[in-house]
């Protein structure tokens, strides 16, 4: 028998209209028994919220606005507690989707799993205000994780997904099963890892107090999109865990970053001028509503030691850039800063197997994505969005197989139900498993190795704010 499920949703803003909005479409369409009963969002976005459930394909939703003083609580008021249990007995509301900024996570998802509800939240689990900053804040990524797992251990009813829609991305799937089979029929660890990621984020000194994806927090690439390739790293290494005498029980991480202030020496205001001459002047100093040593990283460097014991089991690499390679060739920015401001996305990833196995995957656009319409978003050349290319190399001579193959997914493969991307169509595929009532990929437990990560590269990136070595190290636990 299907479930329907009726859906508390906590914040309504760009990412859910953007990302959740067409998706609930698709299912609808799919007759998947999906209801939006309850939009929770603050009280100065009710003018944008009733305005996007205007045009919401479902039946409108019941909507409670919480005062926006309460924004940076760490649980909800008791007045806006009354309201969510008043909308979970009413509208007999058995699920939610949190996709509030991540600093404002952890007040909701701890109302949700003491009500016993079955919970998506959008990626990272947590990103503490000044998580990039200070010791404190970034140590603060474990103990909201130790929180919710607390909490889900005492209401087993209540479940938690995290949306890492690239654990479906069918490419990658592809390439983490090829290489779990490969390690595990030849025993052999995963040697190296190398991750390159660019966004092509290209912000203006002027622009860094915005909302979407904020650095005046105290925190930048690591918990906007970053998030993802962390993951990536650690499902990666679940090919090691099999392989008892192997498998790596420590990890050392050293970061580097670059932050705002570094970005207004490598481009002057001079320079701008000489790149957009007709625009407004770009001031000589960063305008945020905060000061310059405050703000969040624009890039992120890690390099990472596997061990066990004092063996290097694993080295591993990975390289988060907004200040990649970009389309943007005007000085003010669209208003939709999130997909249409000259952001392109290139990506490359390299694993090695020792001297048995490489697997290289290259993924570059050239054009933006949400500016194109669906027959150009199908190719799957370099430049273009579903470019996707694989190269496997094997020692044949001893492993057997091919010595080189080459594999053009995007050409053999299209995502399904309007989807341009694989990355979307991943997001799909998460989004249908968890209101399918089938187990996910991508559970909270499965995600805890990933928040150390994460809490081990902001713990560096704290240090490196106040001068001090940004090296942490962990055990690295199966």
């Amino acid at each position: 028998m299907i479930q329907s499920f009726n859906t508390m949703v906590f914040g309504a803003g760009r990412c859910f209209g953007r990302n959740y909005v067409p998706v609930f479409r698709c299912m609808g369409n799919q007759r998947m028994p999906i209801t939006v009963s309850a939009v929770v969002d603050l009280e100065s976005r009710r003018n944008d919220v009733l305005s996007m459930l205007s045009t919401f394909p479902l039946s409108p939703p019941q909507t409670i606005f919480v005062p926006d003083a309460e924004r940076d609580n760490e649980s909800l008021s008791k007045k806006t507690i009354e309201q969510l249990d008043v909308a979970i007995r009413t509208h007999r509301i058995n699920a939610a989707v949190v996709v509030t900024p991540p600093e404002a996570h952890m007040a909701p998802l701890t109302a949700v799993i003491n009500r016993n509800l079955k919970t998506l939240v959008e990626k990272p689990l947590c990103a503490p205000y000044d998580a990039s900053i200070r010791v404190e804040a970034a140590n603060q990524l474990l103990d909201d994780a130790k929180q919710v797992r607390a909490l889900l251990q005492n209401h087993p009813q209540a479940s938690l997904t995290v949306m890492a829609q690239r654990r479906y991305h069918p490419g990658f799937e592809f390439v983490r099963c090829y290489l779990e089979g490969f390690v595990a029929e030849f025993q052999v660890p995963i040697s190296f890892i190398d991750i390159y990621y660019s966004d092509g984020e290209w912000m203006f000194p002027d622009e860094y107090g915005r909302e979407n994806h904020p650095f005046r927090y105290g925190y930048g690439k690591l918990h906007h999109g970053g998030y993802h390739f962390i993951d990536q790293l650690s499902e990666v290494l679940r090919c090691n865990d099999r392989l008892s005498e192997k498998a790596p029980d420590q990890v050392e991480v050293y970061t580097h970053s670059r932050r705002p202030a570094d970005l207004q020496v490598a481009i002057t205001p001079a320079d701008y001028a000489k790149f957009f001459p007709d625009g407004p002047t770009v001031p000589d100093q960063i305008q945020a509503g905060r000061s310059a040593d405050q703000l969040g990283e624009c890039d992120v460097f890690s390099s990472f030691a596997f061990r066990r014991g004092r063996s290097l089991i694993t080295a591993a690499a990975i390289h988060l850039l907004h200040n990649g390679i970009s389309r943007r060739s005007w000085r003010l920015p669209n208003p939709d800063t999130y997909k249409r401001n000259g952001r392109i996305r290139q990506e490359y990833v390299r694993i090695d197997v020792g001297p048995l196995l490489s697997i290289e995957v290259r993924s570059y656009e050239a054009h933006e994505t949400e500016k194109m319409d669906h027959s150009s978003a199908a190719r799957a050349d370099v430049g273009w969005p579903r470019h996707f290319d694989v190269s496997i190399f094997r020692n044949s001579g001893v492993v057997g197989g091919e010595p080189y193959t080459e594999i053009k997914f995007g050409e053999e493969n299209s995502p399904s139900c309007g989807a341009k991307t694989f990355v979307e169509e991943g997001r799909r595929l998460l989004i249908q498993d968890f209101f399918s009532n089938v187990k996910t990929r991508s559970d909270f437990e499965s995600h805890l190795r990933t928040n150390r990560l994460m809490h081990l590269i902001s713990l560096n990136l704290a240090k490196e704010s106040q001068g001090e070595m940004p090296l942490s190290s962990s055990a690295w636990q199966a």
